[in-house]
């Protein structure tokens, strides 16, 4: 596991719920950097796990669910470039 940089640590601030909520994971996703960091709680801490592009990530919490992180990437990128397509237009 390794320790969230400043623009996860960001986000986990922004990101932050009181405790009351119950949240159990949250997830941050860099498409710059091509990863996702999970956020989970283990017992009364949080501990922060990075999911690569190529993996494909699956949590007990959505049972079935299965995210294609390269796939979600993918369209993020595209969006992006459609918008600085849009934005250079004249």
């Amino acid at each position: 596991m390794k320790s969230l940089d400043w623009r996860a640590r960001k986000c986990a601030r922004i990101c932050d719920l009181p405790d009351e909520v119950g949240r159990k994971e949250y997830w941050i996703i860099d498409r710059f950097r091509h990863q996702m960091t999970v956020v989970r709680r283990k017992g009364k801490k949080f501990v922060d796990v990075v999911i690569r592009e190529k993996d494909v990530y699956t949590t007990p919490l959505l049972p079935g669910f299965e995210l294609p992180l390269k796939m979600l990437l993918a369209v993020a990128d595209a969006l992006a470039r459609a918008a600085s397509d849009d934005n250079d237009v004249d």
